[in-house]
């Protein structure tokens, strides 16, 4: 990275890089992944502006705030980010073609079990959702990228969704996984932020 978008060999503690620059510098360095082959294959048969998201929301995921540049402690935590994402799919994609369908994303809830808890723990507190909603809520999640947001879609989608297992589907790639990653980044930050977005909405009263 120094060397590549600030012409320096090394990278000092106070030092950031454009962003744009970073992206840059990771597609062109395939060898610096080759104990990663599928992420390799990912990056290769991912156009420009799909490999920027996915940086993007990795980066998201290591505490950037989508600035023009990048710190040296968030460049350092983007590996960890994706070498985390690849861990998730050698572990639960069984089938190896780098998406999950329901049956793995259910294999991979335990992971995620805690954070959503610690994430929805207003919402359980008050029975707006159950602790045995979790794993809908997280194939929700895998599937649409996201919680369910204001009422009309939690009546006609989140609930529905929640009540009839046998309907969920589900084929979330390196991208998604690391959109949902970003969106759970921004939610832990902003939890502590009066009117932060609800894990899921409430229904009106009947």
């Amino acid at each position: 990275l120094g060397k590549n978008c600030l012409g320096e060999k090394t990278l000092g503690r106070n030092s950031s890089v454009s962003y744009d620059c970073l992206v840059r510098t990771y597609q062109r360095s395939s060898s610096t992944f080759s104990s990663m082959p599928e992420f390799l294959r990912f990056q290769n048969s991912t156009n420009g502006d799909g490999y920027s998201a996915y940086i993007m929301n990795a980066l998201k995921a290591s505490g950037w705030t989508q600035r023009s540049s990048v710190s040296l402690s968030e460049a350092n935590l983007l590996p960890q980010i994706l070498q985390y994402i690849e861990l998730l799919y050698a572990r639960f994609d069984a089938n190896g073609d780098g998406k999950f369908s329901v049956s793995e994303g259910k294999a991979a809830f335990p992971v995620f079990r805690d954070m959503l808890k610690t994430l929805a723990k207003a919402e359980i507190a008050e029975g707006t959702i159950k602790e045995e909603d979790l794993l809908a809520l997280f194939i929700y999640i895998l599937h649409y990228g996201k919680p369910p947001s204001g009422v009309w879609e939690g009546l006609t989608v989140w609930y529905p969704w929640k009540d009839n297992p046998a309907s969920w589907t589900l084929s979330t790639d390196r991208t998604q996984m690391a959109q949902i990653l970003g969106y759970i980044a921004d939610q832990v930050a902003s939890a502590s932020v009066k009117g932060a977005p609800r894990m899921v909405p409430v229904a009106p009263a009947k």
